[in-house]
């Protein structure tokens, strides 16, 4: 679950489309949003259950705090598909970050 506060939004028009997005996209890489709950205060989105981890928990966790580059190839490609993916659809994901991303990777 996440929830965000509506009065952190600064244009509510803004998460009212962020809402529209995470609802419609379908890709194996991106986090699936299966349904939102709106209260007089926030807004929370039921989100697919993604266990492991994120990419920053596996970077800072590493003993040389870096991933070698074995393990970003895969990685990377991941990332670039469902970023493909998302500008195929007319969709520019401004906020793509190592920690609690909606895209979703695959480590090993």
């Amino acid at each position: 679950m996440k929830t965000v506060w509506k009065a952190s939004i600064p244009d509510l028009v803004y998460l009212e489309k962020e809402i529209e997005i995470l609802l419609t996209v379908e890709h194996d890489n991106i986090c699936k949003c299966f349904e939102v709950y709106e209260t007089l205060t926030c807004v929370h989105f039921v989100m697919e259950l993604i266990s492991g981890g994120d990419l920053f928990d596996h970077i800072i966790n590493s003993p040389l705090k870096r991933l070698e580059e074995k393990y970003c190839l895969p990685i990377f490609s991941q990332m670039i598909d469902a970023v493909h993916y998302l500008h195929c659809e007319n969709i520019v994901h401004r906020d793509i970050k190592p920690e609690v991303s909606s895209v979703k990777l695959e480590y090993s």
